[in-house]
């Protein structure tokens, strides 16, 4: 994998982010709800009638905005933490990212992103707790608890990914 594709995936990983964003305000957007109500999304032999969304939308739909987001927000950190670590290896680069002071942070929160979004820390983990990266700190405390938004927001999760991106240059 060369630089250029890295940096291709990490821009696309943030344009779904900002898309997610922009879909965001659109789905406050009186008009928006109008124009779902009766759309339809055809692929192959189906049909997806979006009145559903346009009655939840117009009843606030809050919980599933912010599910919505959650998705985007998981995406971000996820795809941007597998894109660099597959360039690392496949660069021969592993080290090089394994030994960044926001490495341990960034997998332990992938982790939990990926595994029902708590905290369950390996025997390893709890040898290194607590780590911190930006004035957010991971500590034992945290064990089999739901990662809250408080503590990795998504400004943070956007710094993060910006850190990701300075990594690579840093690298060639």
């Amino acid at each position: 994998m060369s630089e250029n594709i890295v940096t291709a995936q990490f821009a696309h990983i943030k344009n779904n982010y900002i898309l997610g964003m922009a879909a965001i305000v659109l789905f406050k957007d009186s008009h928006t709800i109008d124009i779902l109500r009766g759309s339809v999304s055809e692929f192959g032999q189906y049909k997806v009638n979006f009145n559903q969304v346009s009655e939840m939308l117009r009843g606030g739909g809050e919980d599933s905005i912010r599910e919505f987001f959650l998705v985007q927000f998981r995406a971000l950190i996820k795809d941007s933490f597998e894109a660099l670590k597959s360039y690392c290896i496949e660069t021969n680069q592993l080290r090089s990212f394994k030994d960044e002071p926001w490495y341990h942070f960034i997998r332990i929160i992938r982790n939990c992103l990926s595994h029902n979004y708590k905290f369950m820390f390996s025997a390893f983990d709890k040898t290194i707790l607590p780590i911190s990266w930006n004035g957010i700190t991971i500590d034992i405390s945290l064990n089999k608890q739901p990662m809250q938004l408080s503590l990795l927001n998504f400004v943070k999760a956007w710094e993060l990914v910006l850190e990701f991106e300075d990594f690579i240059g840093r690298l060639n």
